[in-house]
């Protein structure tokens, strides 16, 4: 059955999250977060360990969550070199944004591997902070900050590109942004009424 990321937490009952040697404060707050939300969600909390401290029986043994970059990280070019998972470069999907992406454990195919990856900080602070829960896809996801979407809140790519998953990212970007401004709906109504009425009453008078 192929993974999806809705299939998270629910996979990842037993759960090996891996840092870089040199992980910076980010990564090992988006570690920490992690491992807090598998606990809530799973009851089990998962162990932290750096890249350095992993052995082959752990690669086997546990669900893993890679969390990092690849230069702070090294143990997503062991991942990269072994599956067809999306490299992570200064190109793509470059500064700012981050990509998650699922896949069966490339040491145990029983086991998932979830990589939690961007090419800067910036773009791990955009992943901690997408709502992933609404997520049913299978393909890789490339997240950009709010900051650089605001009007549309969370934007999403999905790679790789179709139709089918264009639409689907669509439907996921817009259904989160409706929920999070259903409120200002009515608000928007009234003040666009009122707006329009005064200049008909402009123009009205105007022809007068």
């Amino acid at each position: 059955e192929e993974l999806k990321l809705s299939d998270f937490p629910e996979a990842f009952k037993s759960t090996l999250i891996i840092v870089g040697d040199n992980a910076s404060d980010i990564e090992m707050q988006a570690a920490n977060e992690i491992a807090d939300y598998l606990e809530n969600e799973t009851g089990n909390k998962p162990l932290i360990k750096k890249h350095s401290e992993i052995s082959d029986e752990d690669k086997k043994n546990y669900n893993l969550i890679v969390v990092g970059t690849p230069e702070t990280n090294p143990f997503l070019k062991e991942v990269y070199a072994m599956t067809n998972a999306t490299r992570v470069t200064e190109e793509f999907p470059g500064e700012g944004k981050g990509i998650l992406e699922i896949l069966p454990n490339p040491w145990n195919k029983s086991k998932a591997i979830l990589l939690v990856e961007a090419w800067d900080g910036i773009g791990l602070v955009s992943i901690m902070r997408f709502p992933t829960k609404e997520i049913d896809i299978s393909s890789p996801i490339f997240i950009y900050p709010p900051t650089s979407r605001p009007r549309m809140g969370w934007g999403i790519d999905i790679i790789p590109f179709s139709i089918g998953s264009f639409l689907i990212g669509l439907s996921v970007v817009m259904g989160t942004y409706v929920k999070r401004k259903i409120l200002w709906i009515p608000i928007l109504i009234m003040f666009s009424t009122g707006v329009f009425l005064v200049l008909a009453s402009f123009v009205g008078y105007s022809w007068r």
